[in-house]
């Protein structure tokens, strides 16, 4: 069981969704939090509203695909706090839904910039600041179902999850070879959940503006609209409160939906030994939550 009372927590993508749960949920416990955005209206919005509910949070704007940023980030927590006991490796975007043969190339950048770039900027530069501390720390870094089969129309999204997997595994790998203990790592999987992610496309960086899509027909396709705010199938709550759980019991991998999960990996590695045709997630997916929504 973790004891959150007096730690500190930084978390990225903090400003809503799964990071604003956690920091909510962390914060209640006594823990100290730290929530980084790269929106600022939400990120001051976020600290104010945690802050009115008693609990001692800051916010700093951080864009976690640019490690200065990250470097910024942390002198700034240095200031205020002389250890970091967690940091959740939260933030993320993804996509809209398009196929491989109409991406551009600076789909694949800000994606993969946000996604893979973040987390590994997060895992070094974190890393070497808890080696250096007296107390350990942990890593638990935001991956997703999508990093277990293919997705159809949202390849980058998937790449770059399954890359963070791997990424998390081998610093797991390195600590236990090493015989490292300062730092424990943990890859969070989730599926589905009541959050904003499905409007990441309002906070896509002009330099990596597809200018093929006009921005009506993005945000038509999930940012912005009542579907994009609303596509999860459990509550950013119940997602918090399986993703602490599984923290206590000092797992590695850790799932929100265990079910759709499982399912998927065993398809999966059953297809890579038989020579089978890869799973594709949207297939599976959707006849995972249309059943879902049928009870």
């Amino acid at each position: 069981m973790e004891d959150y009372k007096g730690k500190v927590a930084v978390i990225t993508g903090g400003a809503s969704g799964i990071g604003f749960g956690i920091a909510l949920a962390l914060g209640q416990k006594g823990c100290n939090i730290v929530i980084t955005d790269i929106n600022v209206k939400a990120g001051k919005a976020a600290e104010i509203k945690l802050n009115e509910e008693g609990i001692k949070a800051s916010f700093i704007e951080h864009d976690i695909s640019n490690e200065n940023s990250w470097d910024t980030a942390i002198e700034m927590i240095k200031l205020k706090f002389s250890e970091v006991h967690y940091l959740f490796n939260n933030a993320g975007i993804v996509n809209r839904a398009v196929p491989l043969n109409k991406m551009i190339i600076k789909d694949w950048q800000w994606v993969l910039g946000v996604n893979l770039w973040g987390p590994l900027f997060g895992l070094r530069k974190f890393t070497e600041l808890m080696d250096g501390q007296a107390v350990q720390g942990r890593i638990i870094t935001t991956a997703s179902t999508a990093a277990v089969a293919p997705f159809s129309k949202w390849a980058a999204y998937s790449v770059s999850k399954a890359a963070v997997v791997r990424l998390v595994e081998n610093y797991q790998a390195e600590a236990n070879l090493y015989k490292k203990d300062k730092v424990k790592y943990s890859v969070v999987m989730p599926g589905v959940v009541e959050t904003n992610i499905f409007n990441s496309e309002l906070n896509r960086p002009s330099e990596y503006a597809n200018s093929d899509v006009p921005p009506k027909e993005i945000i038509a396709k999930g940012a912005g609209t009542a579907e994009g705010d609303t596509a999860g199938k459990i509550s950013v709550e119940k997602a918090v409160e399986r993703i602490l759980k599984q923290i206590d019991y000092g797992y590695t991998y850790i799932y929100t939906h265990r079910d759709l999960t499982a399912m998927l990996i065993i398809e999966q590695a059953s297809a890579m030994l038989l020579n089978k045709a890869p799973v594709d997630q949207l297939v599976v997916d959707y006849a995972y939550y249309a059943k879902k929504m049928q009870r």
